[in-house]
């Protein structure tokens, strides 16, 4: 039997748009001091790996003992 993950609460929304924000601001101020880009670029690859790694579903099977 498959189950879906419960729907998104606004808090995790909100956050998730804030480090969005946060990646974007980043690499546009890297414009400015090229340091950034590396800051920029670390939470880029944290944000593609969370939403990879995130649950879609979950799986319950049944055992017979």
């Amino acid at each position: 039997m498959k189950q879906n993950v419960a729907p998104t609460s606004l808090s995790i929304k909100i956050i998730t748009l804030l480090v969005l924000l946060m990646t974007i601001g980043m690499f546009i101020g890297a414009v400015y001091e090229p340091r950034l880009l590396w800051a920029g670029t670390v939470l880029a690859v944290v944000v593609v790996l969370c939403y990879l790694s995130a649950p879609v579903a979950y799986e319950i099977k049944g055992t017979n003992y």
